[in-house]
């Protein structure tokens, strides 16, 4: 494959979806730099990347991976903004104000986290490529993590048949 070929957003590979409740395929995530869609049926929810920090990944491997990110964007943490804008857009706008007094009661094992997570089980689904290093005219690296960002503003701007994400538009 030539150099300029590689460094293309991989279209095909982005368009295979998994759910976030197959487990075992989360476990086969590579653990490298790339960029990730979330899908809510056909629509384009968030798009993202990891490695911005790789530069050579027998040597540095800088912040993240595919395997984390996916994996912390179905934990639903409060710190992760996907989670955020689940709560604001979808999760939130559904819960009665009973099931918000079920949270704050510390006897019962309801909390708006596991309402998150299991929205994201049930609903949402993800795809990804892996962005590699690549060698062009002269051993000058094109290094995954810088890939990777150039992919996700692809991804942003519609690289994907026209379609932008709901929730992370630049």
């Amino acid at each position: 494959m030539a150099a300029k070929e590689m460094h293309q957003l991989p279209k095909d590979k982005l368009k295979k979806r998994f759910k976030f409740s197959n487990n075992k395929q989360m476990e086969k995530i590579p653990e490298k730099p790339g960029v990730y869609a979330i899908w809510k049926g056909e629509g384009l929810l968030y798009v993202g990347m990891a490695g911005r920090g790789w530069d050579n990944q027998s040597k540095k491997k800088g912040d993240g991976n595919l395997k984390s990110r996916l994996q912390n964007h179905a934990k639903a943490r409060r710190n992760n903004i996907l989670a955020y804008y689940l709560i604001e857009n979808y999760v939130g706008t559904k819960i009665t104000s009973n099931k918000w007094k079920e949270f704050r009661d510390p006897e019962k094992e309801q909390t708006l986290q596991n309402e998150v997570r299991n929205f994201i089980k049930k609903e949402l689904t993800y795809s990804y490529a892996v962005a590699e290093n690549t060698t062009i005219k002269r051993d000058k690296k094109v290094y995954s993590g810088k890939l990777a960002a150039k992919w996700e503003n692809e991804l942003i701007n519609g690289a994907l048949d026209g379609q932008k994400p709901e929730f992370n538009i630049k």
